[in-house]
């Protein structure tokens, strides 16, 4: 059972995970070996005993009454793998190398939902720098798979990230932010309303303590956690070396559906996303239909009530439209009257 980061007094599995989680960098193979060899708890104090190694001069410079207590201020919990609340499709990571990173995360910061009571989820990534067609795609997308009864999950990167969680949030549907930094500071700052917004609708996670600024090595790793939380990865607007690319890659190399939306040719920001579709990594889609029927059997189980659910949203936005014709025609037969009242009172 999880419990908040404040009731941490001793060096037990959570505690040894939690300080675990402070080093860097995360995923590193050795280090996800020794714990799957030893322990948390074995591993953790036996760095705490070795002040010659890297990792254990490390180990020493970390307060873990302080770390909970940052976590605790942050209105955070910090969940392990023993916790039912834990997605255990983070496992899939096990075993899996990509850029020097592996394994699933020790334990991961969480604020908002809890997340065994949000429904499975589609990732959206792409291109910070978008264009408003890009980002208007996004948002489309993410509200179609958000009224398919499904979460959204990004990065809350400006761009498509942004955009994903926005399209789901329109529609009050569940979405997920997986951050490269500390939850006392969600990065980046300038998306602390959003934020706010995604906690109240979703959550948002990290792997990474209290304190934590983003770094190349935070980014790559919160990718493996977005690619493995999701049951498959959508790319939108990205360029050629888009860092985007890294989620996708992680994406097959967990066996995951990847969809990419195409793009103009002539664009350098449909690069990454037609490249992917012309290679046939990735399956091409343009609606949130094609994605959902692109996901594994056992999320489309309850595809009859996902499609219900897109029909309902649908037709609120087909009464929407016609209320609005409606309100404009009587507008429209008032404006009439008065210019006729207006006429015979002058004859």
């Amino acid at each position: 059972m999880s419990v908040d980061a404040s009731s941490i007094v001793a060096v037990d599995e959570r505690a040894a995970r939690m300080g675990l989680c402070a080093l860097v960098p995360l995923g590193a193979p050795g280090l996800v070996a020794e714990v799957a060899h030893r322990g948390a708890v074995d591993t953790w104090s036996r760095l705490l005993s070795d002040r010659d190694s890297r990792w254990g001069r490390a180990a020493a410079t970390i307060d873990l009454r302080q770390v909970a207590a940052a976590g605790a201020e942050a209105g955070a919990r910090f969940i392990i793998p023993s916790d039912a609340e834990w997605p255990a499709q983070l496992n899939d990571l096990d075993g899996v190398v990509v850029g020097g990173q592996t394994g699933a995360p020790f334990g991961l910061w969480v604020v908002g939902a809890r997340l065994d009571e949000l429904p499975a989820g589609v990732a959206i990534v792409g291109a910070r720098a978008a264009t408003t067609a890009g980002l208007h795609v996004a948002e489309g997308l993410a509200a179609g798979i958000a009224a398919a009864g499904l979460s959204v999950i990004s990065g809350m990167a400006f761009g498509i990230d942004a955009a994903a969680h926005r399209g789901a949030l329109e529609l009050g549907g569940p979405t997920i932010a997986v951050l490269p930094s500390g939850l006392d500071r969600p990065y980046p700052s300038a998306h602390h309303d959003l934020a706010h917004s995604i906690t109240a609708r979703g959550a948002l996670i990290t792997e990474m303590p209290p304190g934590t600024t983003p770094t190349r090595y935070t980014f790559q790793a919160r990718n493996r956690i977005i690619a493995a939380l999701a049951r498959g990865t959508v790319i939108g607007e990205a360029a050629a070396r888009s860092g985007a690319l890294n989620t996708t890659t992680w994406t097959t190399a967990i066996g995951r559906p990847l969809m990419a939306v195409p793009g103009d040719a002539t664009h350098p920001l449909s690069s990454a996303p037609n490249a992917l579709i012309r290679d046939r990594t990735a399956q091409l889609v343009t609606t949130a239909h094609d994605i959902t029927q692109a996901l594994p059997a056992a999320v489309r189980r309850n595809d009859r009530a996902m499609q219900l659910r897109a029909d309902v949203e649908a037709a609120r936005a087909d009464v929407d439209a016609a209320t609005e014709t409606l309100t404009r025609a009587w507008q429209r037969v008032a404006d009439t009257r008065r210019r006729l009242d207006h006429h015979l009172n002058q004859h």
